[in-house]
């Protein structure tokens, strides 16, 4: 699945945000183009790296930034640096954008690459040491290849795949449960592990109640899994006991429209586990499967992955 940057800069605020990092940072032709894809990328001097300690948390001790700029001339370009972690650094390269335009209208490809030597983390806390530079070129294969010069004069050379390319990049894991117990009370809970490289201090949407987690005793219990953001701007848990409450829908009338229209509408990929006040269950999804199981007083326990009906 694929998973949009939560920070991009391009164009005029592009050059307000390198402009604020200061002039010595980055010179004027801080995109340097070379026949016509090899761009530069300086990192700010306030980053060194750094080995990684036992148990440094990626997250805590990586750095995150983005740098974006617009070639003078016909051709905008774009290339962002959305995660540099551990072993691996992950950027984003597109060219033909509109400089006011979303990211998402140019063509671009994400990238990822793994370091062939020695795990390094980027540090802020000794500033002007270690100097990084991140640059693009034509690989040998016709691909891409990341070139990551040190100040010490060593050039490391790694190849950058396509990030849909990536095995494990989607990986995810989401627990949820509903609940209806005998007085009648409703009760959900979601507890979800993130999305594969997922950009650090990203929060989806397991924890957000209305978006992937709700519970209202007049309504229904809901427990949703998938792409979080499309999940939290359309709050589909809460749209979906708002459905029952206002509109009178049934929780499977409800369950199926802000799954099947909603958020498949929006472009947004999941599922949810749902029971109402009645004991009633609708567990929708528009993928090809979602784990499930169901288990009541009066029956044997139930599970499946694919379009099974288990109500």
């Amino acid at each position: 699945m694929e998973r949009s940057p939560q920070v991009m800069r391009i164009g005029p605020d592009a050059e307000a945000y390198v402009g604020s990092r200061g002039g010595d940072i980055v010179n004027p032709s801080y995109f340097r183009l070379s026949g016509l894809t090899f761009y530069d990328v300086p990192v700010p001097e306030d980053v060194k790296i750094i080995a990684p300690g036992p148990g440094v948390a990626p997250e805590l001790a990586g750095y995150s930034g983005i740098w974006g700029g617009v070639l003078a001339g016909a051709l905008p370009i774009l290339l962002v640096v959305e995660e540099v972690e551990a072993d691996r650094a992950r950027v984003l390269f597109g060219h033909g954008f509109d400089p006011g335009a979303d990211i998402r209208t140019g063509h671009s490809e994400r990238y990822d690459a793994r370091f062939e030597f020695g795990a390094m983390l980027i540090d802020v806390e000794t500033p002007g040491k270690g100097q990084l530079k991140l640059r693009v070129r034509p690989g040998k294969a016709g691909d891409l290849d990341l070139v990551y010069s040190l100040a010490n004069g060593h050039r490391l050379t790694t190849a950058l795949r396509k990030f849909q390319e990536i095995p494990g990049h989607e990986k995810h894991g989401t627990v949820g449960a509903v609940a209806l117990d005998r007085c009648g009370n409703l009760a959900a809970g979601t507890s979800t592990g993130g999305f594969g490289s997922k950009v650090p201090g990203r929060v989806g949407d397991s924890p957000i109640i209305g978006a992937g987690t709700y519970a209202d005793n007049k309504t229904a219990a809901v427990s949703a899994t998938g792409h979080g953001e499309y999940f939290m701007i359309h709050v589909i848990a809460h749209d979906i006991a708002a459905r029952m409450e206002h509109g009178g829908k049934s929780l499977d009338e409800a369950a199926h429209a802000a799954i099947h229209d909603k958020l498949t509408s929006a472009g947004g990929r999941g599922g949810v586990i749902a029971v109402d006040a009645k004991g009633n269950v609708a567990m929708v999804f528009n993928t090809p499967g979602m784990v499930r199981g169901l288990v009541t007083h009066d029956r044997a326990p139930t599970s499946g992955v694919y379009k099974l009906n288990l109500r």
